[in-house]
């Protein structure tokens, strides 16, 4: 059972919250403030975030010209003759 309080507060014990979850973080998305109460003496306060979005990452061809392969990269360097299968 919530406690409503006149300053737009509601306080609700944790075994009720868990019930009521969608219902008190829509509250607190609204700008009501929202506490839960554990058994214990602990306290939680629910306060909405504004997350930034992520930002696009870009398409084919965005490294274009930036990325490069030298023409011998698969030669085998001088002195590793002796390394190979």
């Amino acid at each position: 059972m919530a406690v409503r309080y006149n300053a737009g507060m509601t306080v609700v014990p944790l075994k009720d919250a868990k019930d009521r979850l969608d219902e008190l973080l829509a509250a607190s998305a609204k700008g009501e403030e929202v506490v839960i109460a554990g058994e214990d003496g602990s306290v939680f306060k629910l306060v909405p975030t504004a997350i930034p979005p992520k930002k696009k990452r870009g398409g084919l061809g965005i490294a274009k010209e930036e990325i490069w392969m030298a023409e011998d990269f698969d030669a085998i360097p001088e002195g590793f003759e002796d390394y190979l299968p």
